[in-house]
């Protein structure tokens, strides 16, 4: 799998006029060679590639890293990397520039000198956005068990139990059964504090008519999952109902529309309109969604000023909300497949409101 990553990125340079690239994400370092540590730089020229990490992770990356040249630091990353590459004077290097600090970038520099930088994250967006089988697998593996960790939960959100109680059951569980990690810290939110969006489990306690708002997610093999789901604490009140309402229909009718070519703009247009349509447009205080992966959030962006399209093989989050101060808040959230044929809802959770 890496070796064809790579073989794609090299095709890349040359389409985008690009000498090189440098790659220092771990989670794009996990993707291109299969290294699982948190510290090394990948080089790809148009003919070869470097893997320098430090002496941490020798016996590591030995065990990992098979298709790329490996090279283990003396000195700092940078320094080792100019001594093993040689590139003419004006060569053009692609950065993926919301990775690399400018700290960074002035260290690349000066251990390559006479090199350009150029920001090229646009160059990795095709090759990680899109999923191949095994990729899509382990995505939807990540989702099973996150699955099953939200239903083992129910049983824990009744009145007296603490938010962050629930979100550190949602951690032991994930990990329990299988996963790497949490993908994000669980949003866990009660009440009131359920119109902050991302908010930090507190020590509030769960009360009975009260909304509960649960974000999470975890990594299997490397690819996230990403959902969220609103549960009410004892008979909800025929305002919260009209809130779910709107929210599920602006979920639904942007779902219908994900299909390749669509702008993620229109995506979010759509649940925006809907929820206008109801009166809680004010209220919708982020974007539709985002591209699911390698990362919790990549490209494709569905927010109202995103210029991306969508493509066959991206997944993408759907997750509108309405969030209305000192009352509550409600998002459901599900990740989504844009196929030929049009959107495959991965998530098989109910969008019913659930009530506990």
């Amino acid at each position: 799998m890496s070796l064809s990553h790579l073989n794609v990125l090299r095709s890349q340079l040359v389409e985008k006029h690009l000498d090189a690239f440098l790659l220092n994400d771990p989670a794009l370092l996990r993707f291109f060679t299969g290294f699982t540590g948190s510290s090394g730089l990948l080089f790809v020229t148009r003919r070869s590639s470097i893997f320098v990490t430090d002496g941490r992770y020798k016996e590591q990356v030995a065990r990992e890293v098979d298709s790329v040249r490996t090279v283990i630091a003396e000195g700092s990353l940078f320094e080792t990397l100019g001594k093993h590459v040689k590139l003419p004077h004006g060569a053009v290097v692609g950065v993926s520039e919301e990775h690399l600090t400018l700290a960074q970038a002035q260290s690349l520099r000066k251990h390559l000198r006479g090199i350009r930088l150029r920001p090229a994250s646009s160059v990795l967006q095709e090759i990680v956005s899109i999923k191949r089988a095994r990729e899509l697998h382990l995505l939807v593996s990540a989702i099973r068990l996150s699955e099953f960790v939200f239903n083992e939960i129910l049983d824990s959100l009744r009145p007296g139990v603490k938010e962050i109680e629930i979100a550190a059951e949602i951690t032991y569980l994930h990990r329990r059964f299988g996963a790497e990690r949490d993908a994000f810290e669980p949003i866990v939110a009660s009440g009131w504090r359920s119109a902050l969006p991302h908010a930090h489990a507190s020590d509030k306690k769960l009360k009975h008519n009260e909304l509960v708002l649960i974000d999470f997610g975890c990594f299997v093999g490397g690819f996230a999952s990403d959902l969220t789901r609103t549960v009410a604490i004892g008979k909800p009140a025929s305002r919260v109902k009209r809130m779910y309402e709107a929210v599920l229909e602006a979920q639904s009718r942007a779902m219908e529309k994900v299909a390749p070519g669509i702008a993620g703009k229109e995506v979010d247009r759509i649940a925006r309109d809907v929820l206008t349509k109801y009166g809680y447009g004010n209220y919708f205080v982020h974007s539709t969604g985002h591209g699911l992966g390698v990362a919790v959030h990549e490209p494709p962006r569905l927010s109202a000023r995103s210029k991306d399209v969508l493509q066959s093989g991206n997944v993408v989050t759907i997750e509108p909300g309405v969030y209305i101060p000192h009352i509550g808040g409600i998002r459901i959230e599900d990740d989504v497949l844009v196929t030929e044929k049009g959107p495959e809802c991965l998530t098989r959770l109910s969008r019913d409101l659930l009530i506990v």
